[in-house]
């Protein structure tokens, strides 16, 4: 057994269950990752690829930077 799950992984699990509009918004959501992020570990090479092969945990921190760059707290 794995002692993690990717973030492709739960998308993948996401995109299977639960409302039509789940794919919609994991595809909107990777394509601002592809918008605000320019490197990862220094490359620059399939990002998005790398970015969803991560942790879960670690690709939800990353999700949380972007969205607060998109839409900081407290401003609007």
């Amino acid at each position: 057994m794995y002692d993690y799950i990717t973030a492709r992984e739960m998308q993948d699990i996401a995109k299977k269950g639960g409302a039509g509009d789940n794919t919609a918004k994991i595809d909107a959501g990777n394509q601002t990752m592809l918008l605000v992020l320019r490197t990862l570990d220094g490359s620059e090479d399939d990002l998005l690829n790398r970015i969803l092969d991560l942790p879960f945990p670690d690709y939800t921190a990353i999700a949380k930077e972007v969205e607060n760059l998109i839409a900081p707290e407290g401003k609007s």
